[in-house]
């Protein structure tokens, strides 16, 4: 059973999805804050990237992004090795 009744799928690609998904949410809200409330346009907000600290941010988005395959390793690698090996020839 999973975590507050959720039936969430123990897959890795389903872990990689709820990560890329949050980090499109987080870069909608991120571009919102930047065009209106800071009157920057998404050619300046990519701009940022180019500087050392933007660089910082990227590799942190990144990090972020994948932060759920990464929590869950050890899960997903467990419910895997509970599957016998003959049911895992067709993945």
């Amino acid at each position: 059973m999973a975590a507050f009744g959720l039936e969430l799928e123990n897959e890795l690609h389903v872990a990689g999805r709820y990560g890329v998904g949050a980090l499109i949410l987080q870069q909608f809200a991120d571009f919102g804050v930047g065009a209106f409330l800071r009157g920057m346009t998404p050619r300046q907000q990519i701009a940022r990237f180019a500087r050392p600290a933007g660089m910082i941010y990227l590799a942190l988005l990144v990090i972020f992004a994948a932060m759920p395959v990464l929590a869950n390793l050890p899960q997903l690698q467990h419910a895997r090795a509970d599957v016998p090996k003959g049911l895992l020839a067709g993945r």
